[in-house]
């Protein structure tokens, strides 16, 4: 099964890069160095997984969203 991964964060100053998290792994990092961003990509999945995303800002500061649940358990 394909999942289609989109997410978005906005920040009060520069976000350095985010993380995609998927099962708690690091999947994909991405370098940022704006205030807003926009990311996206596929991954295949053969059982449930869940993934969240952590974002980094450029003062150190860290954000993480909920844990999001794709395929059948």
């Amino acid at each position: 099964n394909k999942v289609h991964v989109l997410a978005e964060a906005a920040a009060p100053n520069t976000i350095h890069r985010i993380q995609l998290m998927k099962n708690a792994e690091l999947y994909r990092e991405f370098k940022v160095e704006e205030a807003f961003c926009r990311i996206s990509c596929e991954d295949e999945i053969e059982e449930a997984s869940f993934y969240h995303i952590r974002v980094i800002l450029q003062d150190g500061n860290l954000a993480v969203c909920s844990p999001v649940w794709v395929g059948e358990a």
